[in-house]
């Protein structure tokens, strides 16, 4: 069985969409990180809100595409990254993808 992993959505999930594409979150990476790897705030660093429990990276490197019926709705998968976060995960799947 495939494990439940958290995932950091690209852009906003509309109605309309089936699926849609994020990069994949770990706990699992090097020190320093990749310069593709966002290191993503967590609970023992004030970010509360974030909902991550240890220290993660977001991998732009790892693209994912989620269906619908996989993204979880319970509050406890549901992770959180703040916006500047975001913007720079963005830049890089771009310049990785176009």
């Amino acid at each position: 069985m495939p494990k439940n992993r958290g995932v950091v959505l690209v852009r906003d999930l509309n109605p309309e969409d089936d699926e849609i594409a994020g990069v994949a979150i770990t706990g699992t990476f090097t020190k320093p990180p990749a310069n593709t790897e966002i290191v993503l705030h967590y609970k023992t660093t004030g970010h509360e809100i974030s909902g991550l429990n240890k220290e993660s990276v977001a991998v732009c490197t790892w693209p994912v595409v989620v269906h619908r019926d996989r993204i979880l709705s319970d509050s406890n998968r549901v992770y959180r990254v703040s916006a500047p976060q975001l913007v720079e995960i963005i830049r890089i799947v771009n310049e990785l993808y176009g």
